[in-house]
C-alpha cells in the first residue's frame, strides 16, 4: 500500500490544443443530429453540458499554455 509521500505529482508537459477540435466534431454532429429530430430531446442537455463542458476545458488550456509561454531574452 502506498502512501502519499511515494506518488509523484501529476504533471501535464504539454498542451495540445487538436484533441479540442476533435472533440468538437461530435459535439456539431449531436446538434445536427438533435435538430433534424433523430435524438431525443432529452440527449440534446447532454449536448449542451458536453459544449459547455468543452468551453471551460478549452478556456482553461489556453489560459494555462499562455501562463507558460517560455520568457524571452531581452534584446541589446
Amino acid at each position: 500500500m502506498s502512501t502519499q509521500r511515494d506518488q509523484q505529482p501529476l504533471v501535464i508537459d504539454r498542451i495540445r490544443l487538436r484533441w479540442w477540435g476533435w472533440m468538437l466534431l461530435p459535439l456539431i454532429a449531436g446538434f445536427a443530429l438533435a435538430s433534424q429530430g433523430w435524438l431525443p430531446v432529452g440527449l440534446l442537455m447532454v449536448l449542451v453540458f458536453g459544449t459547455v463542458f468543452w468551453i471551460i476545458s478549452l478556456s482553461v488550456a489556453l489560459v494555462i499554455l499562455l501562463m507558460n509561454r517560455p520568457k524571452k531574452e531581452p534584446r541589446q
